[in-house]
């Protein structure tokens, strides 16, 4: 396969180049909206989402990590723990965090492979949401002193990230009709 088709196969009709947009006529959506302008708008909105939900979990976990490295002490998460460091946070802030942010970059610059990443990794931060949402109410269920205080916050993220992720999913798959087969070179 060459890199026209893999890019073809990929990246949805709106980034593409012309040459490979299938036929004119059918890169329309069925409600009459340029599917240019329609595939676009979705993937900024969610390359934002992502950037910004990377950037405010990296914010969260640095301002628990720095204050404790800055006093020379264990942050209070790990002595909780009982471990040396939190797995947690180096997963996050090492892999998972910048990947979701170069994701959201690339999907800005509407490159293929940011299409296939960016829906699994709204997902993840998706199901990521529901613990912390229902810790809360497992803590009240079970007697002890509830973090409600979360509760808003990240149910405000995890129904975001739900929206974002069923919007871009959705207008992928309206506009992978005609347009999704890649033009044979002539």
């Amino acid at each position: 396969m060459n890199e026209q088709t893999t890019n073809a196969l990929l990246a949805p009709s709106a980034c593409r180049p012309r040459g490979l947009r299938g036929t004119a006529a059918g890169s329309r959506a069925m409600t009459g909206q340029d599917t240019t302008s329609a595939i676009k708008y979705t993937a900024v909105v969610a390359a934002w989402v992502l950037i910004v939900t990377a950037i405010l979990f990296g914010l969260l976990w640095l301002s628990q990590d720095l204050p404790a490295l800055l006093a020379g002490k264990a942050p209070q998460s790990v002595i909780d723990m009982s471990l040396p460091t939190n797995p947690v946070h180096i997963l996050d802030l090492g892999f998972f965090l910048p990947a979701v942010i170069v994701t959201g970059v690339l999907l800005l610059r509407c490159r293929p492979l940011a299409y296939t990443m960016a829906p699994s990794l709204l997902v993840f931060l998706l199901l990521t949401g529901l613990p912390i949402l229902l810790t809360p109410v497992v803590q009240a269920a079970r007697g002890e002193t509830a973090a409600w205080g979360v509760a808003i916050p990240i149910g405000t993220l995890t129904v975001t990230l739900l929206v974002a992720v069923v919007w871009l999913l959705s207008t992928m798959r309206a506009h992978e009709g005609p347009a999704a087969t890649p033009e044979v070179a002539k």
